[in-house]
């Protein structure tokens, strides 16, 4: 039982990494979007405030100016406001895969993550198979891909 345990949880692992990988990928591609938006005309100004910015900054400051940029109800518009919330929402996840405590299931072949603390009475755990670790990763290379034709479609 316990070498299927640690299989299970380098399996685990390594699709952790991965995913902490493709979305600090992904987090670099927000932060040259925001930076050029309206051709790049801010680039030094957008550098300067967004430098240190988080995840979750650049994803309202994004949802600003796209607001003010592209018309309500356009393609664009409901386009990118799609993907600020599929991306707000994987931004929650992801916070909750790094912050949480990880374990091995020892009834089944999946990874518990613990989140909140030991004596807090709102703790609580997410079973995550190893298919479903990899439906999030496979979320955060769409949301790459997805921002890149946004772009390309819609630039800002």
């Amino acid at each position: 039982m316990h070498s299927c345990n640690s299989d299970t949880e380098e399996k685990a692992a390594t699709i952790l990494g991965r995913i902490l990988f493709e979305f600090s990928r992904l987090e670099m591609e927000l932060g040259l979007c925001i930076v050029w938006i309206e051709g790049g005309a801010l680039l030094e100004q957008l550098t300067r405030k967004h430098e240190y910015s988080t995840f979750n900054e650049r994803l309202g400051f994004l949802r600003e100016s796209v607001d003010q940029l592209l018309p309500a109800g356009s393609k664009g518009h409901t386009a990118y406001t799609g993907w600020l919330d599929q991306a707000d929402t994987l931004r929650k996840l992801r916070n909750e895969l790094i912050h949480g405590r990880w374990g091995v299931d020892t009834t089944v072949e999946r990874v518990v993550n613990v989140i909140g603390m030991p004596t807090s009475p709102n703790q609580r755990s997410v079973g995550y198979s190893l298919e479903q670790l990899k439906q999030v990763l496979d979320s955060v290379n769409v949301l790459r891909n997805d921002l890149s034709t946004l772009r390309d479609r819609w630039p800002l």
